[in-house]
């Protein structure tokens, strides 16, 4: 797991440049990638115009996991939302049980 260097306000964040090269660089020498991306909204969670637009990757079968109220509330991932990138370039629901194995 990577937590990336960022700056944030009330309505987004941003990822440092710097700190996401050398991240790619770091993958592509240990020959690994990136399967899911996971963050947090304030209130309910689900996929923003934001997280549409501007995801760490967008390649079909990536998946964007949102948890909701800054991940204060009960452990587990009832009132999670699970996006996947189709072929047709368009983010979907997706059920987490069908995605995702909690270990």
């Amino acid at each position: 797991m990577a937590h990336p260097r960022h700056s944030a306000s009330a309505v987004g964040f941003r990822l440092d440049e710097a700190w996401l090269t050398a991240f790619w660089s770091s993958l592509a020498e240990a020959g690994e990638g990136v399967r899911v991306q996971i963050h947090t909204h304030p209130g309910a969670a689900y996929h923003s115009a934001t997280d549409d637009a501007f995801p760490i990757l967008a390649t079909p079968g990536f998946l964007s996991l949102v948890i909701p109220r800054f991940a204060l509330g009960p452990v587990g991932l009832e009132k999670a939302f699970l996006a996947r990138f189709d072929e047709d370039q368009r983010w979907r629901e997706v059920p987490i049980s069908d995605h995702l194995e909690i270990a």
